[in-house]
């Protein structure tokens, strides 16, 4: 049976036995804010209204994470693994997200204005209404995306390729065919923001 931990408990847990695996923790509704819990295993974690708001993740995994209406406004997840993780209905606003990989997660109706995303992989999310306002997406991976919705206005989106992304009439229009650089030996063609 998992342990249901309280925010304050796990934080001392974590820091005084420097354990790493915490695969299905249940941490649902919890105050986390300006936790330090980078480099961990949250595997199937429940961070389901945790507030998580300035936490440092970085380079966690947080595969199959359950962050549904979750407070991550300023976080750092940099180079997390939030690979099919649920982040619905989220707050991210202004939270560090570059190198991380979003591939299948869902981030419908979610806030990640002013976010930092550069880098990320977001193969085939579900971003369906989610809030990329003044978002920096330099260099994002969107291809397959759901973008349904989604708000890119004024977000930086150089270099991110949305190549076979849909709804393609929320597109954003000044995308372009570019050849890829020699260094990376690519003999395709992708679809990148200019």
């Amino acid at each position: 049976m998992k342990r249901k931990w309280n925010g304050d408990e796990f934080q001392e847990h974590v820091a005084a036995s420097h354990e790493k695996n915490f695969e299905r923790v249940d941490l649902s509704g919890q105050d986390l804010h300006e936790a330090f819990l980078p480099d961990l295993n949250l595997y199937r974690a429940n961070f389901k209204n945790a507030n998580l708001r300035g936490a440092n993740l970085n380079n966690a995994n947080l595969s199959f994470a359950d962050l549904r209406g979750a407070d991550l406004r300023d976080a750092n997840l940099e180079r997390a693994n939030l690979d099919h993780a649920i982040i619905e209905d989220a707050n991210l606003e202004g939270a560090q997200l570059s190198h991380t990989l979003l591939t299948y997660a869902s981030l419908f109706n979610s806030n990640l204005k002013d976010a930092n995303l550069s880098n990320s992989d977001l193969y085939h999310a579900f971003l369906e209404n989610t809030n990329f306002e003044n978002a920096y997406l330099y260099n994002a991976k969107l291809e397959e995306a759901d973008i349904k919705g989604a708000n890119f206005n004024g977000a930086n989106l150089r270099r991110a390729n949305f190549e076979n992304a849909y709804p393609v009439e929320v597109i954003p229009t000044n995308l372009k065919i570019e050849k890829l650089p020699e260094n990376e030996k690519a003999q395709h063609k992708k679809l990148v923001m200019v």
